[in-house]
């Protein structure tokens, strides 16, 4: 184009020519006249937020529940090893011997074959409970603490034995946990 054809203006064309000036005062010149992408994308995008807090805002009902505690509700344990198969159990069993401080104060529930050996310390008997994994060679024996009366049960008695499982430390530092059970069943 001709410098002259540039010099008349027509009426819906801008009043400068564009190609000579940069392309930043071109933007900047539409900004003014109309609004860009960005601008209608960002208005698009406070508009989607804005209906999406305008909906959570509101709280649904709560359902109603016929839910009911039972009443032996203290009784359930927390863990029940004798619902388990062998080889959950034996894992179980395993991870109380290696994170003892997590199960501190839990129900525990456990079935077994029921051995007393003698306390090497204070002339008291110690009960077990002994767990074997699925293919019986690998055994474990969880202590525990009750009063028979006299009435122990013959070793080799399979008990359920129910309780809170008790972390303490013994004088040398080494930590030692049993179950102090409240209900042993034949």
């Amino acid at each position: 184009m001709s410098d002259s054809k540039l010099r008349e203006k027509k009426s819906d064309e801008p009043a400068v020519d564009c190609r000579r000036i940069s392309c930043e005062y071109y933007r900047c010149y539409a900004r003014k006249t109309q609004p860009s992408q960005t601008t209608l994308c960002a208005a698009a995008i406070l508009l989607v937020f804005a209906l999406i807090f305008a909906s959570c805002s509101k709280k649904a009902p709560a359902p109603e529940t016929n839910f009911v505690i039972p009443e032996n509700a203290t009784e359930i344990p927390d863990i029940d090893l004798s619902k388990m198969n062998a080889n959950m159990v034996y894992a179980q069993v395993f991870d109380m011997m290696i994170a003892s401080e997590s199960y501190a104060e839990k129900r525990i529930k456990m079935s077994g074959a029921f051995e007393i050996y003698p306390a090497a310390d204070n002339g008291k008997k110690a009960y077990a409970i002994i767990i074997s994994d699925a293919l019986a060679c690998c055994k474990t024996g969880i202590e525990f603490q009750y009063n028979f009366e006299n009435q122990e049960p013959q070793p080799g008695t399979e008990l359920t034995v129910t309780g809170t499982f008790k972390l303490t430390e013994l004088q040398d530092g080494i930590q030692y946990f049993f179950i102090e059970a409240e209900k042993v069943e034949q």
